[in-house]
């Protein structure tokens, strides 16, 4: 499941839910819906000339779009950390299309540069921060539990019941009576009073260093045998890969730039080092943390995870 998928699928449905009409004659409506929903999705569904329209909102090519842009600027307002601005409407306003790709002006190199730095530190500080994250795993638990009930993944498949589908459901669930949404019932309390899953410890590691999360949530289990209190509903293990959204690769050489200066304009590639020396020299790294969700065995759970990190770290 992803949110473009999401998206696709909300706006398939309030153009068919609000019986939107198009009067222009010679557009055809399922055309309209279909490259719309390509264009959320990022897909190219024409020839290469249009390439650029399907990376307004979702580049695949080297994620510079205004969706970013967007939860940048929001999260920049809400968080009210003076880091985090980036001047995203002067960068667009340098953007060119030749030869059906999106170029910027090669200016604007060391503002690529910050535009990812400052998606990285997003993630890494607040996004990914320890307490958000032990709350995202304590609201997966409570609509884990309540899924017998409320079926959430048919309402993820369904936009008629998908739509009402929003932050008020805990609430709803805080106020039944049913006696299978209990275990749900007593988490909310937990994440009302302050009880949270707490990090027990974290551990970074390179990128190239992948190991498979599910095997290595068990050799962490398997390292925690010589307590037998410790059972795997006790903790939460999870990998992180935080980077600047091209994976390892250094986002600056999947841009394509112009000068403006020239009357014939074509599109070229930087080299990073052109733009400056003061770069990182990887771009990629994974975290993995441990979380207790049992508030009683916190301090053995991090006894185990330090003695497992040493020995994970010499390993990978």
């Amino acid at each position: 499941w992803k949110h473009e998928d999401a998206s696709v699928m909300m706006f398939e449905h309030m153009m068919g839910d609000n019986e939107i009409k198009f009067n222009d004659e010679e557009t055809c409506e399922d055309d309209i819906i279909r490259m719309t929903s390509a264009v959320i999705d990022g897909r190219n569904i024409f020839s290469s000339e249009h390439d650029w329209l399907f990376d307004i909102v979702a580049n695949k090519k080297n994620s510079i779009d205004v969706d970013k842009f967007d939860y940048i600027a929001r999260d920049h307002h809400h968080t009210g950390r003076l880091d985090t601005y980036f001047d995203w409407e002067r960068m667009m306003l340098s953007m060119e299309v030749i030869d059906g790709r999106i170029c910027l002006e090669k200016n604007q190199g060391f503002a690529v540069q910050k535009l990812f730095n400052t998606r990285f530190q997003l993630f890494k500080e607040v996004y990914c921060h320890d307490v958000s994250m032990g709350v995202e795993f304590m609201i997966v638990d409570i609509l884990k539990a309540a899924n017998g009930v409320y079926e959430f993944h048919k309402q993820l498949q369904d936009p008629q019941r998908y739509k009402y589908l929003g932050d008020s459901i805990l609430n709803e669930i805080e106020r039944s009576q049913s006696p299978e949404l209990e275990k749900s019932r007593d988490l909310i309390r937990d994440l009302r009073r302050r009880r949270l899953y707490h990090l027990v410890g974290e551990c970074l590691y390179p990128s190239e260093g992948l190991r498979d999360e599910d095997k290595v949530r068990q050799d962490f289990l398997n390292s925690c045998k010589t307590d037998t209190t410790i059972t795997k509903d006790d903790f939460v293990l999870c990998v992180l890969d935080l980077n600047y959204a091209n994976g390892t690769t250094d986002p600056i050489s999947k841009v394509d730039f112009y000068d403006k200066k020239e009357q014939k304009r074509h599109r070229f590639s930087q080299n990073t080092n052109s733009i400056s020396l003061l770069t990182p020299k990887v771009y990629s790294e994974r975290v993995l943390r441990v979380f207790s969700k049992n508030r009683e065995k916190t301090e053995a759970l991090k006894e185990k995870f330090k003695v497992f990190r040493e020995r994970f770290q010499k390993g990978r």
